[in-house]
């Protein structure tokens, strides 16, 4: 049980989402659309928490951040403001996969399949599935194209909820392509505060490094020839040069 706060980060997507609590629950909870403009919002939102609350960094029990999939940019930011942060102080952290943290949001009445699906890049979501009610993962996450998407809810046999960015912003290619059974969740894209929360809480702490989840290549990846031709080097030094992560890239 955490009694001492801790602070829950999502950068993920496009809502930054900052949140300190414990397990009496939420003490702060700050929001903000900010795409491409994590690094200028993210501490000061900490602080400011921070300092509504009349806390330090200190007197935190831990910080945990969504890890992925997602957003390049600002995974690498959340996580590179943490490991500043907790050097000093001594801070266990905890990293949190972000599809089944959405998937826990969803109604606990229902009793079928979710599947969530967020956005990747154009063409592309991110993608995995949970039985309900209590969101238990049925495949790992994966990177796949709208019609690959489609492809895997066509084949289930139950009743489908959908829920996700990938899903909003491709509305019209998905709505006329969905199986019957399906339903989309009619509510905002991102966690809830709550969600967040019950995620951190939940999360097993550590003094070591959160790593990112990233299970597709990154756009520089795609254009990875071109780029070492201008650099002067090889596409084998270059590939070397990359890291390795835990999912390799499909």
């Amino acid at each position: 049980m955490h009694i001492s706060p801790i602070l829950v980060i999502n950068g993920t997507e496009e809502l930054l989402q900052v949140v300190i609590g414990n397990s009496q629950g939420i003490l702060f909870h700050s929001s903000i659309n900010a795409p491409g403009r994590t690094m200028k919002f993210l501490v000061p939102i900490i602080q400011d928490g921070l300092n509504r609350l009349e806390l330090s960094l200190k007197n935190l029990s831990g910080i945990a951040c969504t890890r992925g999939p997602g957003s390049f940019t600002g995974i690498r930011i959340v996580l590179a403001t943490i490991e500043g942060m907790t050097r000093g102080c001594e801070i266990p952290v905890c990293g949190l996969e972000y599809l089944p943290i959405l998937a826990a949001d969803i109604p606990c009445h229902f009793s079928g399949e979710a599947w969530i699906l967020t956005y990747a890049r154009k063409t592309m979501v991110y993608i995995q599935g949970f039985a309900m009610p209590r969101a238990e993962p049925l495949t790992a996450a994966r990177a796949c194209t709208l019609n690959e998407a489609v492809a895997m809810l066509q084949s289930r046999n139950v009743p489908l909820i959908l829920h996700g960015s990938g899903l909003k912003k491709n509305i019209l290619f998905f709505q006329d392509r969905l199986p019957e059974s399906s339903q989309i969740l009619n509510k905002g894209c991102a966690p809830t505060p709550e969600g967040l929360l019950n995620a951190g809480l939940s999360g097993i702490f550590s003094n070591t490094p959160v790593t990112p989840l990233y299970i597709r290549h990154s756009d520089a990846e795609d254009n990875l020839a071109s780029i070492a031709r201008k650099r002067g080097i090889s596409l084998q030094d270059a590939l070397r040069q990359i890291p390795q992560f835990e999912i390799p890239c499909s």
